[in-house]
Parts: C-alpha cells; structure tokens; sequence
C-alpha cells in the first residue's frame, strides 16, 4: 500500500540555459543538479510525530534523494513553467 502526502515547494525560476545539466550525467543526476538550484524551500514538512520540520539544504537532498520524490518536484517544476509561457 501507499499513502498520498503533499508538500508545497517554491522553485526559483531560471532559464533551462542557467541549468547545469551536465551531459556526462545521467538523467537522475542532472535533476538532481537541477532541483539544487531552483528549489528555493519546502514547506508543510512534518516528523513521524506531526511536528513541523524546519528546511535546510540537508533536508532538501535527502528528500530529491528519493525517486518518487525528486520526479514529482520536476514534474511540477516543469507543469508550472509550461504554465507560465502559456499565459504569457
């Protein structure tokens, strides 16, 4: 089984030529890369016991560290910036 969890994230937006996608990387490693440099912070992150979890960059890699994690952060990352150019 699974639990659906949510969390709010607040990118800082960079144009894709600032990335540093590196083409000696692969794909994780460049998203990696990509997700240190445009996430700004995380917020409504809890402990097992509830308690509010302060954001800090240890925090940050240890969660893009996770698969599911790290490819629903670009996901939205992407969805939001596509967004963007949409309404512009």
């Amino acid at each position: 089984g699974h639990s659906e969890q949510t969390l709010k994230a607040t990118f800082k937006v960079l144009p894709i030529e600032d990335l540093d996608n590196d083409p000696e990387l692969d794909a994780s490693a460049n998203q990696v890369k990509s997700l240190q440099q445009i996430l700004v912070k995380l917020d409504d992150l809890v402990n097992d016991a509830g308690e509010p979890v302060e954001y800090n960059d240890l925090l940050r890699d240890q969660l893009i560290g996770v698969p599911y994690v790290r490819i629903a952060l670009m996901q939205h990352y992407i969805h939001a910036m596509t967004k963007v150019r949409l309404g512009n």
